[in-house]
């Protein structure tokens, strides 16, 4: 008896503990698998939130990128209109004086590169045209200039803008003027060179690049007709119609994330929407690959499986300690993918970034802001913004105090004494609670294209007053022969009575003053026809010796210091003589601002693909307000000056491709800036 109850006692006990070890290993598997379940979830919300904040950082770049490249074809096409309807205002002003022909038109179109200039009636017949000369009645473009009339009825002036010629694919650019004997003028050109030009550096070159990057899966810029822009792996996305997502973007305007399957990969994908003055350009979307993402959980899931029947099996609380702390190394190997792939991007993109976080600490400078501003990062990076990186700061801890994005804008500044014309806009950062994070601050350098921007309107001024100086001095030259032979029979033929000598006296200065005014006109006349070019490979040390040596003596008679610091120069296709006569002009200008003991100096160098050749002086230099007229035709500040020497070297320098560029500063000095092409 007594040893039956000792067995069931102990068979009662082990009973217990078997059903306790059960629990306790349910307990620990449930336990263990939650807390890799939980860890699991909060390193995936931390990737998560890695790739929201690059993601900002990618669209943000990319909206400023495409503003950037959209506004400046803006300006170019502009600055094209206004030269197309200058020139439109002054042969509209020639028909309304009833001076207008064929053969004038011809030779206007063929000056002034113009495709086709047609003039129609009030009735839309063609009456001139450079394509199909003279002629009345209807022909195949009637409809087309009765709805052109139409539309110019209650305006001067109309842009056409681009379009396609009817046979063939080239493009042209053509605008509109009112004619004031009844009908109107439409002057167009060729545009095909503008419209290539664009595709290289706009916006869809920009997506495309992007699009190229490690780790991006897409780019693409789409409105409700479809996909405007996008990288070249993209075939097909979801509308906008058709997909919720992308119209709460659109509504609310803000930036909005998500994870999609695209092409079978997974991509964590952010849609922003863009506009440019105001105006709605489209959908911005970026895909960043995501697949790693599903292949952790995909492991993960397989771990916490496997985790469970091992415990269930063997019971050993290391085994699930062992896949939960394997779960953690691979999110953070996949934290490190991302942040490498999002920041190699960054770091080599052509505009600069500077970064600063919500301590006032800069968090990025990428290479392009090394090289603008000659600074290494090393130096700079995660210190104080103000202590170190002064030139900007104020602006992106304004952005972090204001908590606003601000939109690009123009800045002239010096960096380390040299004159740099840059755009820059800032762009707040968000954390997942609401708060901000960080200010970022995309900096392009827009010298070199705002000096091609001010040589083209230099140039294009120029030329529209030379051709106004050539219709001006043809109406003056033969009146004016007519006066000048009247004159000189007066003195030789006609004898005064009396006070002879006053009589002469009038007489020949009638004759000096005709001559005058006649050598006036030639000066015109020189403007606006200055005469093809004769390039021949030139060694420039000989122009620049020559240069020196013709002025060495004027620089020693006036006591000024004439340094040169040009040698080895490669050889380039030029007009020697129309160059020396440039060169001459400005350094004999920078000796007629100097006085004693102040210096001119020449300085050449190779930067890029251009032959650079510094002129400066310590003169007195050129205010503010008159050193944007100093290019203009008979705008002088000398006594005895003509007003035509740097309009002469402006014309010079842009027949070879060229840009000119001044800086200067009362009581500094004055600097010219001259490039040339080395090849063409």
């Amino acid at each position: 008896m007594n040893s039956y109850f000792q067995h069931t006692k102990v068979k009662r006990a082990l009973s217990i503990n078997k059903k306790s070890i059960i629990i306790l290993f349910i307990v620990l598997a449930v336990l263990l698998v939650s807390s890799a379940i939980i860890e699991y979830k909060s390193s995936k919300n931390e990737l998560i939130e890695v790739l929201q904040e690059q993601s900002l950082a990618l669209v943000a770049s990319l909206e400023q990128g495409s503003v950037n490249a959209i506004q400046s074809f803006q300006v170019a096409e502009e600055i094209l209109a206004e030269r197309l309807l200058g020139l439109a205002r002054l042969i509209e002003e020639i028909d309304y004086n009833d001076k207008l022909s064929l053969q004038l038109i011809t030779k206007i179109a063929a000056e002034n590169n113009i495709f086709r200039i047609n003039v129609f009636d009030k009735n839309g017949n063609k009456v001139i045209s450079n394509a199909g000369g003279m002629g009345t009645g209807r022909n195949s473009r009637q409809n087309a200039s009765e709805y052109l009339l139409e539309k110019i009825k209650n305006n001067d002036e109309l842009l056409i803008g681009f379009g396609q010629r009817r046979f063939g694919t080239a493009q042209r650019f053509a605008v509109a003027k009112k004619r004031r004997n009844g009908g109107v003028l439409v002057l167009n050109i060729d545009a095909t060179e503008i419209l290539d030009y664009r595709k290289t550096i706009g916006a869809g070159k920009l997506y495309k690049d992007i699009g190229e990057s490690n780790g991006i899966e897409y780019t693409v810029l789409q409105d409700s007709t479809g996909i405007l822009l996008a990288s070249q792996n993209v075939d097909s996305l979801s509308s906008i119609y058709s997909d919720e997502f992308l119209q709460k973007s659109l509504i609310s305007g803000e930036a909005l994330t998500r994870i999609l399957l695209f092409k079978g990969v997974y991509v964590f994908e952010i849609v922003k929407p863009l506009y440019v003055n105001d105006n709605f350009q489209g959908l911005m979307r970026i895909g960043l690959s995501a697949q790693h993402l599903k292949d952790v959980e995909a492991g993960a899931k397989a771990r916490i499986i496997l985790a469970s029947i091992i415990l269930l099996i063997i019971g050993s609380v290391v085994i699930g300690f062992v896949i939960s702390n394997q779960n953690y190394h691979e999110l953070q190997k996949a934290y490190s993918r991302i942040e490498t792939y999002t920041g190699s991007i960054l770091t080599n993109m052509n505009d600069a970034v500077i970064a600063v976080d919500h301590n006032e600490n800069i968090s990025i400078f990428n290479k392009a802001a090394e090289k603008l501003f000659q600074v290494n990062a090393k130096d700079i990076l995660y210190k104080k913004c103000d202590h170190t990186f002064k030139t900007f700061c104020p602006l992106l801890l304004t952005a972090l105090k204001n908590s606003e994005n601000d939109a690009p804008q123009i800045y002239n500044v010096h960096i380390n004494n040299q004159e740099y014309i840059i755009s820059l806009g800032t762009t707040i950062i968000r954390n997942d609670k609401g708060k901000i994070d960080t200010s970022f601050a995309v900096i392009k350098d827009i010298t070199e294209q705002k000096t091609l921007e001010e040589n083209l309107k230099r140039k294009d001024q120029i030329t529209a007053m030379g051709h106004l100086a050539s219709g001006v001095a043809h109406e003056i030259r033969n009146p004016l022969n007519a006066i000048s032979i009247i004159a000189q029979r007066f003195r030789q033929e006609f004898k005064p009575v009396s006070e002879a000598d006053e009589y002469n006296k009038l007489a020949s200065s009638m004759v000096d003053q005709t001559r005058r005014i006649n050598t006036i006109i030639q000066q015109f006349l020189k403007m606006a026809r200055p005469g093809s070019l004769s390039k021949s490979t030139t060694n420039m040390n000989n122009v620049i010796n020559q240069v020196v040596t013709l002025i060495k003596s004027v620089a020693k008679s006036k006591n000024i210091k004439l340094i040169t610091n040009c040698s080895e120069l490669p050889e380039i296709s030029v007009d020697s003589d129309m160059i020396q006569q440039a060169l001459l002009n400005i350094v004999q200008n920078s000796l007629d601002a100097c006085e004693q003991n102040d210096t001119v100096e020449l300085n050449c160098a190779t930067v890029h693909d251009n032959l650079e050749i510094r002129i400066s002086d310590t003169g007195h230099g050129i205010s503010k307000d008159e050193l944007h007229k100093i290019f203009n035709m008979y705008y002088t500040t000398k006594q005895e000056g003509t007003g035509l020497g740097l309009s002469v070297v402006q014309q010079i320098i842009s027949l070879h491709n060229g840009t000119i560029q001044v800086q200067s500063e009362i009581d500094k000095g004055t600097v010219f800036i001259i490039h040339l092409p080395l090849a063409e």
